[in-house]
């Protein structure tokens, strides 16, 4: 009987399925937004990175995710370059070649660029977008990390960041509003101090 009812609550116009969460915004991760700013500040106008960036940003991508990129390659076995590839490709070879592509990111050419690989990741549940809509400078280099978690990867410890790292806004409101007081009141006695 529930079974049935529910079937008919589907087929009916009121129902609404379950809302997805809302994805993860990367940005309001303070680490993030403070990497964010450094690659702007060390980038050149055609957005090409400095040698350092890439360092910056493997150690932020590993103390979020647990893991880097380059911990991340797929490394070829020996035994692959020895394997037919023409006329007619090995099942062996196939299969490799398999397991070395198993995120959709690394398919996304450049021409397709960042914008895909957000728009995928944001789907995934992770949010790779700054305040202004445009993706994150730092996405080519966590985007397949980014997507090994969200996808539930655990083959190589990959892990989603926690949202324990995004700052509680009413503590932010409340430390903004503090510092805004003690800075009225020095002003103030400052001022009483003059006239005396």
């Amino acid at each position: 009987m529930k079974s049935r009812h529910l079937t008919w609550a589907r087929l009916s116009a009121s129902y609404k399925p379950p809302a997805k969460p809302a994805p993860f915004r990367m940005i309001e991760i303070p680490s993030i937004r403070a990497l964010e700013t450094k690659l702007l500040l060390h980038s050149n106008p055609r957005r090409e990175m400095s040698p350092e960036a890439d360092d910056w940003c493997d150690e932020l991508c590993r103390e979020l995710f647990g893991v880097s990129m380059v911990d991340l390659r797929f490394k070829w076995p020996e035994e692959y370059w020895d394997l037919p590839k023409f006329p007619v490709p090995s099942p062996e070879r196939d299969e490799i070649e398999r397991h070395a592509y198993q995120h959709d990111v690394a398919f996304m050419t450049k021409d397709e660029g960042a914008a895909s690989q957000a728009s995928l990741l944001k789907d995934l549940g992770l949010d790779f977008y700054d305040d202004g809509g445009d993706p994150l400078l730092c996405l080519p280099r966590f985007a397949e990390v980014a997507e090994a978690a969200a996808r539930g990867y655990q083959d190589f410890g990959v892990r989603l960041p926690s949202r324990d790292l995004i700052p509680d806004p009413d503590q932010l409101n409340a430390a903004a509003i503090e510092h805004k007081l003690k800075r009225d009141v020095a002003a103030f006695q400052a001022a009483r101090r003059r006239k005396t």
